[in-house]
Parts: C-alpha cells; sequence; structure tokens
C-alpha cells in the first residue's frame, strides 16, 4: 500500500490529533502508529469494514487480536484509512502453535455468513485472506473435511 502520512482530517476521525504518526515501514504495508492505534489504508472500503465488524467481537483462546478502532462517528474506514490497536510482538517459527492457532480460530469463526471474505492480520499486516464459502466445524462429522470441499480458499 501506500506510504503517504495519514491526512489530519483522518487522524483527528479516529480521535488521534496530537500525535505523530511513526511509519511502521514496508512489513507492516505502510501502517503508522499513532500511539497504541495503527493507522493503514484500505484496498476496498466494505471488506475492511465487515472485517473489523468480525475481529470486532471474536474471541479465539491464546491468540491476540488486532481490534479495530472506531472513528469518532462510529466508522470503521475514513477516507480510505482503517484504524486498529497496536499488538506487539514478533513471528516466531513455532509451527504446532500455529496449527493449534488456526484450528482455534477456524471454531471461533463458526457461524460467520458464508460468501463472507474475513483478512487476517498480525498487528495491520495482511497475514492472509480467507473466503468463507460455507459453514463447517471440526465437531460436526456430518459435514466434509476441508480436503473434500474447500471451507475456505486463502490467498
Amino acid at each position: 500500500m501506500t506510504v503517504d502520512r495519514p491526512p489530519e482530517h483522518v487522524l483527528t476521525a479516529f480521535g488521534l490529533t496530537g500525535l505523530r504518526p511513526v511509519p511502521l515501514g514496508s512489513s507492516w504495508e505502510g501502517g503508522w502508529r499513532c500511539g497504541e492505534v495503527v493507522l493503514s489504508m484500505v484496498a476496498d472500503n466494505a471488506r475492511a469494514s465487515w472485517s473489523a465488524k468480525v475481529r470486532e467481537t471474536l474471541f479465539v483462546d491464546g491468540v491476540r487480536l488486532a481490534r479495530p478502532v472506531r472513528a469518532t462517528d462510529g466508522r470503521y474506514v475514513v477516507a480510505g484509512w482503517r484504524a486498529d490497536t497496536f499488538v506487539t510482538g514478533t513471528p516466531e517459527p513455532r509451527h504446532d502453535e500455529i496449527v493449534s492457532a488456526a484450528v482455534r480460530l477456524h471454531e471461533a469463526l463458526r457461524g460467520v455468513a458464508p460468501g463472507q471474505t474475513l483478512v487476517i492480520y498480525q498487528g495491520t499486516r495482511v497475514l492472509g485472506q480467507a473466503t468463507i464459502h460455507r459453514a463447517y466445524s471440526l465437531d460436526r462429522p456430518d459435514l466434509q473435511p476441508a480436503g473434500a470441499g474447500a471451507a475456505a480458499s486463502v490467498d
């Protein structure tokens, strides 16, 4: 995405007036940290708003999620910018924990409407996108496993 600084009206809309945006670099896809909030440009306002709605109430045991920060008027996206809480940490190659977290994430997303796309972030860095094609649950043996008919496609 862009490395352009967030405009002043976007900072104001998210209640970040008086904070100096600090660029987070390419690994954060051009995000800017403002205190405990990261502002990032979005490619698709509708998708970013939907993802924010899901992440706002999503709970996954043992997983820290970047929560959306709403603008003062309640919007998730202002002039093509979204705001998320800054989550500290560094990626680690702990593959067994990643798989375990993915299973818990899968279960937490049960009931999310099919046909929607969920964008998965680490901080504000996009890790992947999954389009939910139909409901699937690990504890429902009557449903086909993911390999027999994809429950999600990951880009």
